[in-house]
């Protein structure tokens, strides 16, 4: 039963990786084209705050 499951949310722990990088409107449209739920880190130090980067995009900005 557990292999009939298709594979879905292949990029589940992606957006923790680049979370402080750059935004990219590409790489987000990539990111959600084939996964609808991202694991991130609650642990993870809050950095480039100022910048336009995918955490101040995913806080401050509401994605579709």
């Amino acid at each position: 039963m557990l292999d009939s499951i298709p594979v879905n949310n292949p990029n589940v722990s992606f957006l923790q990786y680049v979370l402080f990088q750059k935004f990219e409107t590409e790489k987000w449209e990539s990111l959600k084209k084939d996964t609808s739920f991202f694991k991130l880190d609650w642990k993870a130090k809050i950095t480039n705050e100022d910048e336009n980067t995918f955490y101040k995009m995913l806080v401050y900005k509401e994605f579709s």
